[in-house]
């Protein structure tokens, strides 16, 4: 009789641990269907993020260039109208004409800003603001130089400017997608950080050529506008972003570096003086550059950090001709 019993308890302690084991198995596997569901929607909403982020930048370059083209339709109308000041734009009949200190348009705020170079010469701004995210508002600038070329003899007291076509590219994140444009940074890359592996590092390598240098090129200075270069760092949720720039001779030798310590970040123009010594005898330029990244885990045990666009538009060499 105590053997039968002995059998029975023994058999029933045995189905209570299959049941148990049962209903652990099954709630790691939701706790774990849990964290990948999750991870893709955050995936999927961050990238959705970066593409309106993207997206809103390239209507306010669009806005930027339209303004210096306004301006640059009033300069022919009449070089005395370009009178220093902040104006914003507006159109009658087709034309455009200064309006108040700033225009808006949706969700963009622009206005033009003159000033003289010289009796001959304006330097126009063409600045556009607008609310990128709930917690960061973005800016870009471009610049331009316009002369009243009804004058005579003014063609050399002006600056003359080569100029390259923008650039829009992902740095890489990784080592293994790092490498020289266009064949790296066409695709935006993304990486997981891990308590393991806290940080990832990437590069890209961009050439400026420049042609049509003219002859007697002298106090030259390369113009950029950067529109999203996070010099000083931009935290993401969970994560810190650290960008890098470099400037380079044609031999890869560094002319100068952007880190941390610049005064600006993010959309900005840089401008930066060049040896007379690159152009003397040389009708074509070449330039190389190099972005750096670095993303750094802050908190939690992984988060899945994805690039967004890059781009670096309005380059060009400006100086003077004797």
């Amino acid at each position: 009789m105590k053997s039968k019993l002995y059998r029975s308890t023994q058999k029933d302690l045995s189905l209570t641990k299959e049941k148990g084991f049962s209903l652990i198995e099954l709630l790691l596997a939701s706790a774990l269907f849990s964290i990948v569901v999750i991870a893709f929607f955050a995936a999927f909403i961050y990238g959705q993020e970066g593409t309106r982020v993207a997206g809103n930048r390239n209507r306010a370059t669009l806005l930027a260039e339209e303004g210096l083209e306004a301006v640059r339709n009033m300069r022919d109308g009449g070089f005395s109208s370009l009178t220093p000041g902040t104006y914003g734009l507006s159109t009658n009949g087709g034309k455009w004409s200064f309006s108040g200190s700033s225009d808006v348009n949706d969700i963009y705020t622009r206005n033009i800003v003159i000033s003289d170079v010289d009796a001959n010469t304006k330097k126009i701004s063409s600045n556009i603001s607008w609310q990128q995210t709930l917690q960061r508002s973005g800016n870009l600038s471009l610049v331009t130089y316009l002369t009243n070329w009804t004058k005579t003899g003014v063609v050399n007291t002006a600056p003359k400017c080569v100029t390259v076509g923008n650039v829009s590219f992902y740095i890489p994140i990784t080592p293994a997608t790092s490498g020289n444009y266009p064949t790296a940074g066409d695709n935006s890359d993304s990486v997981t950080l891990t308590t393991k592996a806290p940080i990832s590092e990437g590069y890209i390598n961009v050439d400026m050529n420049f042609s049509g240098i003219p002859t007697s090129f002298t106090n030259v200075t390369l113009s950029m506008n950067f529109t999203d270069l996070d010099l000083k760092g931009d935290l993401g949720t969970g994560y810190r972003l650290d960008e890098a720039f470099t400037l380079m001779d044609k031999d890869g030798n560094t002319l100068v570096s952007l880190g941390a310590s610049n005064s600006k970040e993010d959309n900005f123009v840089w401008t930066y003086p060049l040896s007379d010594g690159l152009f003397t005898g040389n009708s074509a330029v070449l330039l190389k550059s190099r972005y750096n990244a670095k993303v750094t885990l802050l908190s939690g045990s992984s988060v899945t950090v994805t690039k967004t666009v890059d781009s670096t538009i309005n380059i060009q060499l400006c100086g003077y001709t004797n």
